[in-house]
């Protein structure tokens, strides 16, 4: 009989997104922050400016997002929980993931590396949200701690580094995240030149 293996994930998460202006819309995108007296990039979070520029295509910011990266960021108020159909069966932390105090890891890690100071030029949005970051389920008849593999970054991003979990996998399948519940703490908009 098939349960839903459930993996939570709450604290903190920073995400980067890559936004894409059409080539053709910049000037109108442009026009539209000088009517509100502000820098492309302050005009991109400002409420008012979608509705200004009034393009069936551009509704919010979340419209002009084509890639990301991100995940949950490991500190100590973090927490993964996982359950097995109804049952709880296990609750911890990235550090746990990281340096485990068993004889024998419970989970597979893989650790990546990513420098996120040499990125491409374009409008990026970072973004800091706190809470529910990710919640992810399948269907499975089994379930094996040691199918379980999580991949944890270590990031480096302007004068900071911090490692990040984002991408949760078992047996060679990813988990897509189909919640989150969250209160958006910090945004910024800024643009890296060619």
């Amino acid at each position: 009989m098939e349960k839903t293996l459930r993996i939570k994930l709450f604290g903190e998460s920073f995400k980067l997104h890559k936004l894409q202006i059409q080539q053709n819309d910049l000037g109108l995108f442009q026009s539209v922050a000088n009517n509100l007296k502000q820098s492309l990039d302050e005009a991109l979070l400002d409420i008012r400016f979608f509705e200004q520029l009034s393009h069936p295509e551009y509704l919010s910011i979340n419209n002009l997002v084509i890639q990301s990266f991100g995940g949950l960021i490991k500190d100590h108020k973090n927490k993964i929980e996982l359950s097995w159909g109804r049952r709880k069966i296990d609750k911890l932390n990235i550090q746990d993931l990281l340096q485990s105090e068993t004889l024998f890891p419970l989970y597979q890690t893989k650790l990546f590396s990513a420098d996120l100071n040499n990125i491409s030029g374009g409008f990026y949005l970072v973004e800091r949200e706190v809470g529910l970051v990710a919640c992810y389920e399948i269907l499975r008849e089994d379930f094996r701690f040691d199918n379980l593999e999580f991949h944890v970054t270590k990031a480096y991003f302007q004068s900071t580094s911090f490692e990040i979990l984002n991408k949760v996998e078992y047996k060679g399948r990813k988990f897509i995240s189909f919640k989150k519940d969250c209160l958006l703490k910090y945004q910024l908009v800024y643009n890296i030149k060619p």
